[in-house]
């Protein structure tokens, strides 16, 4: 049976929305999994953590975490040009362990060796006993001074009785002190001669044989 025009017209109009009808939207859904946002917080947690950690650590020019004695140069090691740009020695003063006051115009007169330590920081902790030793050998022509990078005074001691360090520690809680020496990360080394000149200046790790070796060729 054929059918007329005015029949296609009538079917397509009944096909059709009118005002007022309720139209239905079908949602497909994505085979692709979302990522929920407990997992966007998981990730940036680990990312902030991961961050924390490596801050605490010394990164040399390949990346890598610097071991004891590795004596590569690296990015954390001033120039001369820099070194001399560092001018006098900090004004400010700070508080030894014992919680008498201080200062560097304590060590005028003779070459001291600075070093920025942190009980957070592995690397600090590992070097520690290497400068203690350092200490015994030169300790009668050069002075040494650990500074405790932004912790308290108790955490510090817990460090110094762990690793039997017996030089003068002193505390930088704000983080100043390190700053002026352009200090990059922890650990940190100063060497200044006895005319209060900053001979080296480095964010990394160092054991005896390197330290004696530096203190060999700048202080003495």
């Amino acid at each position: 049976m054929s059918r007329g025009l005015g029949d296609v017209y009538k079917r397509q109009d009944e096909t059709r929305p009118t005002t007022g009808d309720t139209v239905t939207t079908v949602e497909t859904t994505s085979t692709k999994p979302r990522r929920s946002w407990a997992g966007w917080v998981f990730g940036l947690t680990l990312a902030a953590i991961a961050g924390y950690l490596v801050a605490s650590w010394v990164i040399d020019d390949g990346g890598e975490v610097a071991q004891l004695g590795d004596p590569a140069p690296a990015p954390s090691a001033l120039t001369d040009e820099q070194l001399a740009a560092l001018g006098e020695l900090p004004s400010e003063g700070f508080e030894y362990f014992d919680g008498t006051a201080g200062s560097f115009s304590d060590f005028e007169g003779s070459p001291v060796v600075i070093n920025f330590f942190a009980s957070t920081c592995a690397p600090c902790v590992r070097e520690m006993p290497e400068f203690q030793q350092a200490f015994s050998t030169y300790g009668d022509q050069v002075a040494f001074l650990g500074l405790n990078h932004r912790e308290s005074v108790a955490e510090g001691r817990e460090v110094a009785e762990a690793t039997q360090v017996t030089y003068p520690l002193a505390s930088d809680p704000d983080g100043s002190l390190l700053a002026a020496f352009e200090g990059l990360a922890m650990p940190t080394t100063v060497l200044v001669d006895a005319d209060g000149n900053v001979k080296y200046s480095r964010s990394v790790v160092l054991d005896e044989a390197t330290l004696n070796g530096l203190i060999e060729e700048h202080l003495l």
